[in-house]
């Protein structure tokens, strides 16, 4: 909860985020290989979200700063507020996303790293179909 953590961790994703779309302008020009996605489709989902309380002025600041990118994040993909359905996330990402290993990232408390590591397997399958969810917690 700490601010230092949250900028490393807000770098970290903007880097993968601009990665990704390296990688997708590249496959574009046909000039790379794209690890099995379709030509210039995003292998990179960001799904980000703010448990804690917002003060007036920030969500102020927040509405007055809407745009292309996230105000809070600075990432293309939006900022969500409140607890997530981690079922309804598991889900349709994988079916969206068939035969696919998919890895989930977390950085924040332990009690919701626990349970969002029983959603990714809950929501794993196995077989040549299946979506395998693989849990991962960022510590700082």
């Amino acid at each position: 909860r700490d601010t230092k953590s949250f900028e490393w961790f807000q770098d970290l994703l903007k880097a993968i985020e601009e990665e990704d779309d390296a990688r997708m302008e590249m496959a574009h020009d046909g000039s790379s290989y794209s690890l099995g996605t379709r030509s210039g489709e995003s292998m990179i989902e960001i799904h980000t979200y703010l448990t804690g309380k917002l003060s007036y002025e920030q969500m102020t600041h927040v509405h007055m700063n809407m745009g292309e990118v996230d105000p809070i994040t600075g990432l293309r993909s939006p900022t969500n507020f409140g607890r997530p359905n981690l079922d309804l996330i598991f889900r349709a990402v994988a079916h969206e996303h068939p035969a696919t290993d998919v890895g989930a990232f977390f950085c924040g408390p332990h009690r919701m790293g626990a349970t969002i590591e029983a959603a990714a397997k809950k929501w794993s399958s196995e077989g040549h179909d299946g979506t395998k969810f693989y849990y991962n917690k960022e510590n700082f």
